[in-house]
Parts: structure tokens; sequence; C-alpha cells
């Protein structure tokens, strides 16, 4: 069981995930809404017996080589916003923050991969980071 919590100019966000459920909470730690994933891994991500070693190793050793194109992120955003579990967590708050996106995408695609999300969109050709952006984790994904 994972907890994240974040508050961003007075307004929390918070999401948990226990086992294929997510629980969106408020900034009081009250349940909003339980997410049960259904939508399965994108077919754009790489399986676990087809991400070769050397893939594996630069997810503990260089974070340079963990990158995506602005293509591979927005059509990654975009399956996301296709789902039903993104679509409730924006009925639920109001918004979709990155801690949703981790507990709701990122942490059941990459489970038991040994890396994360831009090495398995390209776990046969690691890119090499040109530009790194950042954006405040309880803030709106869409903005």
């Amino acid at each position: 069981s994972a907890t994240v919590r974040a508050w961003s100019m007075g307004v929390a966000c918070s999401a948990s995930l226990v086992g294929d459920e997510v629980t969106i909470k408020d900034g009081q730690g009250n349940a909003l809404r339980c997410i049960q994933l259904k939508t399965g891994r994108p077919k754009f991500l790489a399986k676990a017996p087809d991400i070769p070693r050397s893939t594996r190793i630069l997810q503990g050793s260089d974070p340079t080589m963990w990158a995506m194109s602005d293509v591979q992120l927005v059509i990654c955003f975009n399956y996301m916003q296709s789902t039903s579990e993104y679509k409730a967590a924006k009925q639920a708050r109001g918004y979709v923050c990155l801690y949703d996106v981790n507990s709701l995408f990122v942490v059941p695609w990459s489970r038991g991969c040994g890396c994360g999300v831009a090495l398995l969109m390209n776990a046969q050709a690691p890119l090499k980071a040109q530009v790194m952006i950042s954006h405040a984790w309880a803030e709106d994904v869409e903005e």
C-alpha cells in the first residue's frame, strides 16, 4: 500500500494504491472515490520479457537515458485520458494530478518490469534526454 499526498496552493491532492484499487482522497484524507484498475497496459509499452538487460541497468544508473519524445508524451497522455480510470479521478476531484497519474498508470504499468514508463516505451533503443520538463505534482496535469 502506498499513499502520496501533497498540498498545492491550499488544495490537497492524494491518491493511494492498494492492489488493483486506487483511492482518490481530499485534503483531510477522506475518500472521494475508489477506482478499480480495469484498463490494461497499453500496447506501446514493452512487456517485461522483452526488456533487454542493458535497458534495465539504465534504470538504476543513468537518468539521462530515461527519456521519451514529445510525441510519445502526447501518445501516453492521450491514452491515459481515454481511460475510465482517468475520467473517474477527474470526476472525483475536478482535476487529475500527477499523484493520480502515478497511482493509476505509472506504478501499475511498470510493476515487475524493472524500469519506468519512458524506458518501457523505448526498451530496444532508450532515448537520451534533451530537455527536462517539470510539473508540480499536485496541480492539474491538463494545465
